[in-house]
């Protein structure tokens, strides 16, 4: 039994698209105790949130989860719900008022990736950097994007897993005639790379996803994550782009991505960073649960925010 007695504790939660990981963390970050769970209705999901805390007295809680997150502080009732997002039964919930109700305790939210640039850059693969794009390819494409060492949102936050993409072409230099797998945008980098995406491109080939995929797959994967490289290097200029996820772990991704990028550069960009020193500006992330430390770090410094 895990003694808690007068112990200062928070409440970390990293929710994703296909689960959910809470963990209560003491003052110095150190994981006390942790669970994951599937990503159900958000009914379900808030009451298994709840009782997992249940029975402790919270300082306050993190979360990072994914979105579109409203991240606006001006009504209780509305910070931290889901805004319009692709996965079924979550647009509108408010999460949230859910858990600040529930729990009896103060909340600051981030997008998950937001809160995984945060981790990554304080603990991780950008440490040092003040100015951190962190991308994840998975269940979705996400960007999380700090600016002096601060994730940014404004009317929202980054969402440029949403953004449109020229098609890409093959060695034989046909286009890529796949109609895409976002149900709001079709081809945005979302709808073309996701690991959705990648199963729906398969199986509309009557074939399975294979366990290693092929080279020219891999190829044209990079194509389109260079493209969202590049436009997040054009409008914020990052010292360092992160590149973590299920699909974006794929051995041969990053070094294919590096290249990609390298040639849609071409040239204009006269740092060193992106020529001779593209393996240490685009890297692999380093914390296998960056979300959840991003989530814990976001709690224990809510005594020095005003959310409520």
């Amino acid at each position: 039994m895990l003694e808690l007695d007068g112990a200062l504790v928070w409440a970390a939660i990293e929710g994703g698209g296909t689960k959910f990981v809470c963990a209560l963390v003491d003052e110095r970050g150190a994981i006390l105790r942790q669970m994951r769970l599937q990503t159900e209705t958000p009914e379900v999901v808030v009451e298994k949130l709840c009782a997992f805390f249940a029975g402790v007295q919270l300082r306050g809680i993190g979360l990072a989860c994914f979105g579109p997150l409203e991240l606006r502080g001006n009504s209780r009732a509305r910070y931290a719900s889901l805004l319009a997002t692709p996965k079924v039964g979550w647009s509108g919930f408010p999460l949230g008022e859910a858990l600040i109700s529930r729990l009896n305790a103060p909340l600051i939210a981030e997008t998950d990736v937001n809160a995984a640039a945060l981790a990554e850059a304080r603990l991780g693969a950008a440490r040092g950097c003040k100015n951190v794009v962190y991308v994840t390819v998975g269940t979705g494409v996400g960007f999380g994007i700090l600016v002096n060492g601060v994730p940014i949102h404004g009317l929202l936050h980054p969402e440029l897993g949403h953004l449109l993409v020229r098609p890409a072409r093959d060695a034989d230099g046909r286009s890529d005639g796949f109609d895409g797998n976002c149900p709001f945008h079709g081809t945005c980098l979302e709808g073309l790379i996701s690991g959705p995406a990648i199963a729906k491109r398969f199986t509309e080939r009557g074939h399975e996803v294979p366990s290693e995929l092929p080279a020219e797959f891999i190829a044209l994967i990079a194509d389109y994550l260079a493209q969202g490289l590049f436009a997040a290097l054009l409008a914020v200029a990052p010292e360092r782009i992160v590149l973590g996820g299920g699909v974006g772990s794929v051995p041969a991704l990053l070094p294919a991505t590096r290249k990609a990028l390298r040639a849609l550069a071409a040239g204009y960009y006269s740092r060193p960073e992106l020529s001779e020193h593209l393996e240490s500006f685009l890297v692999a992330a380093a914390l296998p649960n960056a979300g959840l430390l991003g989530a814990s770090l976001l709690a224990r410094a809510l005594e020095n925010c005003h959310r409520t």
